[in-house]
């Protein structure tokens, strides 16, 4: 099996430093290919392991033969290229680091990535696609909803719903019970103690809301997908 890592940017190399790990402690996949559609980047190799656009990688690896990680960290372009690799055929891989401590009473949906040291309670549910980054935790009956990002070092209390396409910044804190709409920016540091209606960025602590989320994109730059 090949797993297909879609960016090949620092989230690209940080998913496949994951992926070494999680072969290492018990082996998925026989090789790595780091799947990107900027043109200057076909043909070329990070970390040795090959880099080539989606078009070319579906000509080469069949569905049957591949299954795919999302490593942009843009929640709205997470969206666009799930969708993509799904009308591929394309199974999302979920990838979960060995020192993780995830509860036996979690579920994990399709695509679903969480990294080194996180603290998975029971109850929680991470839907497809969510990416959980470095040493955060979700407390018990938490969800994250679908092509979401947990920045690392958050803490989300126990059965806090989290929307889709929501990206919650590092060290942010949120308050048990609370619920967090659709397409929401919480910034880093940011305590959150009350619902969140969609399409907000919101910071401090409390967070309170800045302005609307009018062009759904955390990091105000483009991605070719």
């Amino acid at each position: 099996m090949v797993l297909g890592i879609y960016g090949a940017g620092g989230l690209g190399r940080e998913v496949y430093e994951l992926a070494l790990d999680v072969n290492a402690a018990k082996k998925q996949w026989d090789a790595f290919v780091f799947i990107d559609d900027a043109e200057t980047l076909a043909g070329t190799e990070i970390y040795d392991v090959p880099v080539m656009p989606f078009a070319s990688f579906q000509e080469k690896y069949g569905a049957d033969a591949a299954e795919i990680a999302i490593a942009v960290g843009e929640p709205a372009i997470r969206t666009i290229l799930r969708k993509k690799v799904k009308q591929g055929g394309y199974a999302l891989a979920i990838l979960v680091h060995p020192s993780t401590r995830l509860s036996r009473w979690a579920v994990l949906e399709e695509g679903a990535i969480i990294t080194y040291g996180c603290n998975i309670s029971c109850g929680t549910h991470v839907k497809t696609n969510a990416y959980l980054q470095p040493s955060c935790g979700l407390g018990h009956d938490t969800i994250v909803g679908e092509d979401s990002v947990v920045s690392a070092c958050a803490r989300i209390a126990g059965g806090v719903t989290v929307g889709e396409r929501v990206y919650i910044g590092m060290s942010a804190l949120l308050k048990e019970g609370v619920t967090v709409g659709n397409d929401v920016i919480i910034g880093m540091a940011s305590v959150v103690h009350k619902p969140i209606d969609d399409s907000l960025i919101v910071m401090g602590n409390p967070a309170r809301p800045m302005r609307k989320n009018e062009d759904n994109r955390v990091f105000g730059s483009s991605h070719k997908a």
